[in-house]
């Protein structure tokens, strides 16, 4: 007896199979086989932090009904330094983070929730360049005691550059 199947493959890599098959480490037959449509994906820590957000929101409705309990809580603070966290380990990390919250909480989640490997940083914490800059220029400024001159030799731009990122930045304080 002869059974016809149509069979699709769904694969992923975070590697760069062309420049595999360049290298002769990954087959080029294969490679054409699999690459009928190509996705590239951003990694979470590119995405920014709404469209974070909205993962996570789903994420949390999805495992309430596996779990079939109340949504854990997370505090405005916590969602803040979760929502600006890296991510390095992507989709999984935040799938097993909030599969984490459901299983050993009932309620609130607080800092002692997160696993020792999740880095909460201080409330400033993000990973969105214009806030690791402006916190970049109050080190510099600290570290040359609010001289903008000094400052702007170190950082590399000129004074007008950086007195308009400190403009930019409402970094009037101290200055």
């Amino acid at each position: 007896m002869l059974i016809t199947m149509t069979i699709r493959v769904i694969t992923a890599t975070n590697r760069d199979l062309l420049q595999k098959c360049k290298d002769n480490t990954f087959r080029f037959d294969l490679f054409y086989r699999l690459s009928v449509v190509d996705l590239t994906l951003p990694p979470l820590r590119e995405r920014g932090v709404k469209e974070i957000e909205e993962i996570f929101e789903f994420l949390l409705k999805k495992k309430k009904n596996d779990f079939n309990k109340p949504a854990p809580i997370l505090s405005e603070s916590l969602k803040k330094k979760l929502f600006n966290y890296s991510f390095p380990g992507n989709i999984r990390e935040l799938s097993n983070l909030i599969e984490r919250f459901y299983s050993i909480t009932d309620g609130e989640v607080t800092e002692n929730d997160f696993p020792k490997c999740f880095h909460l940083e201080d409330d400033d914490y993000s990973l969105r360049l214009i806030d690791v800059e402006n916190k970049h220029i109050k080190q510099v400024l600290k570290l040359c005691n609010n001289n903008i001159a000094s400052a702007s030799r170190i950082l590399g731009v000129s004074r007008n550059t950086l007195n308009a990122r400190i403009k930019d930045f409402k970094m009037t304080s101290n200055l």
